[in-house]
């Protein structure tokens, strides 16, 4: 009996970490389609963080 394809073992810890980033990623693609400017709230926000941790202003 010959095997036409190659199997991989990926540990199930990897898999969960997988589907936890894909679901992050349809998390986010939703609240684009129902709020266009979270993008841009977002970034926001990440610049406020930073500037107040690294003393910019």
């Amino acid at each position: 009996m010959r095997m036409t394809e190659s199997i991989a073992v990926v540990p199930a810890a990897d898999i969960m970490n997988m589907v936890q980033a894909v679901r992050g990623y349809q998390q986010q693609i939703a609240r684009l389609k129902t709020n266009p400017a979270w993008v841009n709230q977002t970034i926001e926000r990440v610049r406020n963080t930073i500037s107040r941790h690294c003393g910019e202003s």
